[in-house]
């Protein structure tokens, strides 16, 4: 026997829908003709003719309680829908987005009805949103733009779809997509159906990517501008340093093109004294203060700073904050300061700097030796920022290089130089260790550069056979290759290929070796320097082996060397006697040195009336005293 449920015309719709849930064969509506309509559906179901459980009457238009059951209808008038109104009605319900209809026909186009999820988003009861048109979402940050486009296309019967900022009942904004479209009864437009969506964190994040695109721009446009600056600085400064040929003048061509640009207020540039001790300024432009003259005591702490702290933060022994350029010198790390203001009363840099400017301390460092620090100041903190440095960190480099470069130059032509002599008892040493192991006596009798950085080595050897020099010297890492030139009674000359740091980083200081010997493992080193940086980097080097020590330090000047040809035969024609002169001349005259031959010794002899053995010392003498001015060193 079928169970028909029969609802008054106030009956609860979800009451209903539970009910049919529960068991119920049919459900019938209340309202008018509802007797014979309740027969009519028993009957139907007797008879097999209907499974559909739900009847749903068409009469009447939006319920005042929000249901749907009227405006879900499919308008055949029939009572029968394809889609049961009440799972219509749960279907909506139950939906994840918000679902609102609103009745053109009433003045202000109404919501007649919200679901669930609508309140969820909102934060409005159903009671307070129906009867109002949906613009109460709409606040003061919402873009009039969607709204008007909603507006116009509901007066067209048309749909659209936006974006807009809505606000829940409790005044949170959030991102609300509303779809709406009309719906339509015999071609009439009855009412408009709106799905609404919070899209909030999608827009946050399109927001965040849009930000974060626009952050790339800036630092894009930011980068190009360090492009920018630092191809111009480095052209600039290239074209300065290139012409420098002092130190003083590469100083000065650097601190005035860094204060004619832009965006540094100026600069200056110290030297660090031989002791290592101060920082002393030597060249200053753009500065209110002229801080020439000036200097920078360092502490015996200097080396112990951390450099990824803060210079304002560095405090040795506890005291007050430390220089940024005695950071910069004693640990080679650029450093920099937002505020000079920041830095203690008294600061040399608070002198020549207002307290808003920022400053950068760079050092000026070739390989390990530091020929002092680059300070500049900008009345911005952005232009000491890390991209920023990068552009006077490049520029202390190509400072260091043309330094270096200028050093070297005067070195091999300048008239005062530094001797330094050294003891060392170091086996890193090539020389020391084959002397060492041996018991021998080395002497250096001279040295030759190789286009591939290595050295050839000529020593004398005393105490030892050559062909043992030579393969103890083949056991050390330094030595590439090492072979007997001669062998005398007493002594031994060998010549040694070495890849020897020693020698390498003299070359780079612009120092030239005057010497090297060693003696049952202890040895002794002889070079010439520049005065000043050059010199100090030589003692530091040196002493960074086993027992180096600094034996004996005096200047001295060169004797002016020969600068044209006829300087050169001159000084040579000073250093021969009329005989070795004589001597000399015969045999390159006569074809002694063509091979074959044209002339003996003996017919030489005969022409100077001496004797052969005479003749020979006195060219002997005289080849000798040629190959000195062309090998060996002058010493005085």
């Amino acid at each position: 026997m079928p169970v028909v449920l029969l609802a008054g015309e106030d009956g609860d719709e979800r009451l209903a829908g539970r009910a049919v849930d529960a068991g119920v064969d049919a459900y019938v509506p209340g309202g008018e003709d509802d007797v014979d309509r309740l027969c009519d559906r028993v009957r139907r179901l007797l008879a097999g003719e209907e499974n559909d459980r739900h009847e749903t009457p068409t009469a009447g238009r939006s319920r005042p309680d929000g249901g749907l059951r009227e405006v879900l209808d499919d308008g055949d008038g029939d009572g029968d829908v394809d889609v049961p109104g009440t799972l219509k009605e749960r279907v909506l319900e139950e939906a994840p987005v918000g679902v609102t209809v609103s009745d053109p026909d009433l003045p202000d186009n109404p919501l007649v009805y919200v679901n669930e999820a609508f309140e969820e988003m909102t934060g409005y009861e159903r009671e307070e949103a129906l009867g109002s048109n949906c613009r109460f979402l709409q606040g003061t940050a919402t873009d009039p733009e969607p709204a008007r486009r909603m507006t116009e296309a509901i007066d067209a019967d048309e749909p659209v779809s936006v974006e807009l900022l809505n606000y829940r009942k409790d005044g949170e904004k959030f991102w609300n997509r509303v779809d709406v479209a009309p719906v339509r009864d015999a071609g009439e437009v009855t009412h408009y159906v709106s799905f609404r969506t919070d899209v909030t964190e999608r827009k946050r994040a399109e927001f965040a990517v849009e930000r974060y695109a626009e952050q790339l721009d800036r630092e894009r446009a930011a980068l190009d501008r360090v492009v920018d600056r630092v191809q111009g600085l480095v052209r600039d400064a290239a074209e300065a340093l290139v012409t420098a040929t002092t130190r003083a003048e590469i100083a000065e061509a650097v601190c005035d093109l860094l204060a004619e640009t832009d965006s540094y207020d100026g600069a200056w540039m110290s030297e660090l004294e031989m002791g290592g001790e101060r920082l002393e300024v030597t060249t200053a432009a753009g500065l209110p203060g002229t801080p020439e003259g000036a200097g920078i005591d360092i502490d015996d702490v200097a080396a112990d700073v951390d450099v990824d702290e803060p210079a304002t933060e560095l405090l040795p022994d506890g005291a007050t904050p430390r220089d940024p350029a005695v950071v910069a010198a004693a640990n080679g790390e650029p450093q920099t300061v937002e505020r000079v203001g920041d830095l203690p009363p008294g600061s040399l840099h608070r002198e020549v700097a207002t307290d808003d400017d920022a400053l950068a301390a760079v050092p000026v460092e070739y390989r390990d030796t530091c020929y002092g620090v680059l300070t500049v100041y900008a009345d911005e903190a952005a232009v000491v920022a890390e991209r920023e440095r990068t552009v006077v960190a490049a520029l202390g480099r190509m400072v260091a290089t043309a330094i270096n470069a200028v050093e070297t130059k005067t070195t091999l032509s300048a008239d005062d130089v530094v001797t330094l002599e050294f003891g060392v008892a170091d086996p890193d040493l090539f020389f020391v260790a084959v002397s060492g192991t041996l018991d021998c006596s080395l002497d250096h009798a001279g040295t030759v550069a190789r286009e591939d950085g290595s050295h050839v080595v000529f020593l004398t050897a005393q105490g030892a056979s050559g062909e043992t020099v030579v393969e103890t010297a083949r056991e050390h890492p330094d030595v590439v290759d090492a072979d007997v030139l001669t062998e005398a009674e007493t002594e031994t000359l060998v010549e040694l290929v070495v890849e020897d740091r020693l020698l390498t980083d003299l070359a780079d200081y612009g120092a030239r070796l005057r010497g090297l010997s060693a003696d049952d493992g202890v040895g002794h080193i002889e070079v010439d320097a520049p005065p000043g940086t050059a010199a100090r980097s030589v003692v530091d080097l040196v002493e960074e082996f086993d027992e180096g020590d600094l034996a004996a330090y005096h200047e001295r000047t060169n004797p002016p060397a020969p600068t044209t040809r006829g300087d050169f035969v001159s000084r040579l024609r000073d250093e021969l006697t009329d005989r070795q002169l004589s001597a000399l001349q015969r045999a390159y005259l006569g074809g002694y040195f063509e091979w074959p031959r044209d002339v003996d010794g003996d017919e030489l002899a005969d022409t100077m009336d001496v004797s052969r053995s005479t003749y020979h010392q006195h060219l002997r003498a005289a080849e000798r005293k040629l190959l000195a001015e062309l090998f060996a060193d002058r010493r005085t």
